[in-house]
């Protein structure tokens, strides 16, 4: 599994960013690339970052 982080949006970018992502969700589904929304997102590198620690 790999990791893509994009840590440092400026926070006007921020929706932006999350918009042009979500737009082509398809595409990077199709290409195996989970996408999971924002709500969840945090939740989810928690439990990475746990994983990879051990």
């Amino acid at each position: 599994m790999q990791v893509i982080l994009h840590a440092d949006a400026h926070s006007k970018d921020v929706g932006r960013l999350l918009k042009t992502l979500f737009k082509h969700r398809a595409s990077f589904q199709e290409r195996g690339i989970a996408l999971p929304r924002p709500r969840h997102y945090r939740q989810l590198l928690s439990a990475t970052v746990k994983a990879l620690a051990k």
